[in-house]
C-alpha cells in the first residue's frame, strides 16, 4: 500500500513528518509516531492538527470521517492552533497532491498594458490573448515560445482572441464602433479575415479553432437568442441548435465552446427555465445531452461543457441546487466523474489536454482566494498560486501540461503567466 508524507510546521517550529496510509485515509493511535513528544508541544495537540490537515488533503476523506476521528472540523483546529494553510512548509501526498516545486512560473505583460489576459495556448507553447492598452483600447497579442510578443488588432474597435491551433491560426471576436460583435480568423502570417454568421444581429463569437482551422462558436439573432455555428476552412458556415434549447429569456440558446480535431463540438444550452445543460455534437450533427448528477434545474443552475480533447473526453462544471459549482470530467464512453480540489468552495474546469489532464481554478475556503489547479488523468490534484498573486486563474493547458492563464495582483491588475513542468524544455524567456 502506498504511503503519504505530510510535512507541517508545528511543535514550536520543529518540522515533523507524519506517516499514514493514504489509500484508505485511516489513522489510529497505534499508527502514529510523533517526534514532537517532549519538545514543547503536546503530542495530542500536534496529532489533532496533523490528522485533520492530512484528512483535508485526501479526496476520499469526508467531513463525517473527520468528525468521527476528532470531533472537530479543520477550521476548528486552525482556529484553536492559529495555524493556516500558509504555514505548511510543503505538502506532498503520493497520488493526491504534488508540490509547487514540480513547476516553474513565468509571468509577463504586454508592454504598455494595464491588464494582460491570456485565453489559449497551443502545443508549441505559443499563447494568445488580449490586453487593455492606453485610452481604453483592447487589442490582441501573440506570445511566441521564446517570449517574443506581437500585438494585433482589427482596425476598428476591440479585438479579443479566444483560441489558437497548432498552426498558429487564431480565432476570436472584435467589437465595432457601434458595439456589435463580429468574428475573425488571424492566419499564421498575420492576415486577418473578418466574418459574420448570416442572420447574426447581436454578434458572432468564435470560441475554438481545431487543427485544420474549423471553428466553433455562437451567434445571436435579433431577439438576442444564441445559436451555435461551425465555420469550415473554406469559409462555409453551418448553424445549429441543441435539442431543448430555449428560444427566449436570459441567456437563452446554444453555446458551442470547444471543437476537437474530429470536428466534435462540446458546449451548453440554456432551456426555457434558464437552466443549463451540456452537449456533445458530432461532425455529422448527432447530439448527446449531458446532465451531471446533482446538477440543479433552476435558472443559473445546471451543466456546462467547457472543453473536449482529441479522444472525446470532455470537462466542464455544474451548479447544484444550492448554487455550489463543481468540476466534472466525462470519459469517451460516457462515464461522468464530478470533482473538486481540496478545500474548494467552487470549482471551474476550463481546459483539457490530449492525455486527459485538466486545468482550471477554484475558490479556496478560508482565504476565499482563487487558485489554479492541475488534475491528472488519474484524479490527482496539484494546486497552485502564482508567486505574488492574490488570485490565479488557470485557463488553458497544452499537450506538454504547460498551463497558461492570468493572475491578479494586490492592485487588482491582471498579468499573464505560464506554469511549466520542471521536465519541460519550453523557453523560460520573460
Amino acid at each position: 500500500m502506498d504511503h503519504a508524507a505530510l510535512w507541517i510546521l508545528d511543535c514550536s517550529g520543529i518540522e515533523i513528518k507524519v506517516r499514514a496510509w493514504s489509500a484508505k485515509c485511516l489513522l489510529s493511535a497505534q499508527e502514529w509516531d510523533s517526534p514532537c513528544e517532549g519538545r514543547g508541544a503536546g503530542s495530542g495537540g500536534s496529532k489533532e492538527l496533523s490528522l485533520v490537515l492530512l484528512c483535508v488533503t485526501i479526496p476520499e476523506c469526508t467531513e463525517a470521517k473527520r468528525q468521527m476521528w476528532l470531533g472537530l472540523t479543520e477550521e476548528d483546529v486552525y482556529q484553536r492552533r492559529g495555524v493556516a494553510l500558509a504555514s505548511l512548509v510543503a505538502l506532498t501526498l503520493l497520488g493526491a497532491i504534488a508540490s509547487d516545486q514540480s513547476a516553474t512560473f513565468v509571468t509577463f505583460d504586454v508592454p504598455g498594458a494595464t491588464d494582460t489576459y491570456v485565453t489559449a495556448i497551443n502545443p508549441s507553447g505559443v499563447l494568445t490573448g488580449f490586453y487593455d492598452g492606453p485610452n481604453f483600447t483592447v487589442d490582441g497579442f501573440l506570445r511566441a515560445a521564446d517570449g517574443t510578443l506581437t500585438t494585433f488588432s482589427v482596425p476598428v474597435g476591440t479585438t479579443e482572441p479566444a483560441s489558437i491551433n497548432p498552426s498558429g491560426e487564431i480565432a476570436g471576436n472584435w467589437d465595432d464602433a457601434n458595439g456589435l460583435v463580429h468574428g475573425f480568423l488571424r492566419a499564421a502570417d498575420g492576415t486577418i479575415t473578418e466574418f459574420d454568421v448570416a442572420g447574426a444581429v447581436s454578434g458572432t463569437s468564435p470560441y475554438s479553432i481545431n487543427p485544420d482551422g474549423t471553428m466553433a462558436g455562437g451567434w445571436a439573432d435579433a431577439a438576442g437568442v444564441s445559436h451555435g455555428f461551425v465555420r469550415y476552412p473554406s469559409g462555409v458556415i453551418g448553424t445549429f441548435d441543441a435539442p431543448g434549447a430555449g428560444t427566449s429569456g436570459l441567456n437563452a440558446g446554444t453555446y458551442a465552446t470547444s471543437i476537437n480535431k474530429s470536428g466534435t463540438i462540446a458546449g451548453a444550452y440554456t432551456d426555457a427555465n434558464g437552466a443549463s445543460h451540456g452537449f456533445i455534437r458530432t461532425a455529422a450533427g448527432a447530439f448527446t445531452l449531458i446532465n451531471a448528477p446533482g446538477a440543479g434545474t433552476l435558472a443559473q443552475q445546471g451543466t456546462a461543457c467547457a472543453a473536449i480533447n482529441p479522444s472525446g473526453v470532455v470537462t466542464g462544471d455544474f451548479t447544484d441546487a444550492s448554487f455550489v459549482i463543481h468540476g466534472f470530467v466525462l470519459s469517451a464512453d460516457g462515464v461522468l466523474t464530478p470533482f473538486d480540489p481540496p478545500r474548494s468552495l467552487k470549482t471551474f474546469a476550463t481546459s483539457i489536454n490530449p492525455a486527459g489532464a485538466i486545468a482550471g481554478y477554484y475558490q479556496q475556503s478560508g482565504s476565499h482566494a482563487y487558485r489554479g489547479y492541475l488534475r491528472s488523468p488519474a484524479g490527482a490534484f496539484d494546486t497552485f498560486q502564482v508567486p505574488g498573486a492574490t488570485d490565479t486563474f488557470a485557463l488553458a493547458i497544452n499537450s506538454a501540461a504547460v498551463i497558461a492563464g492570468q493572475y491578479s495582483d494586490s492592485s487588482g491588475n491582471a498579468h499573464g503567466f505560464l506554469r511549466i513542468p520542471q521536465n519541460n524544455s519550453l523557453s523560460m524567456s520573460r
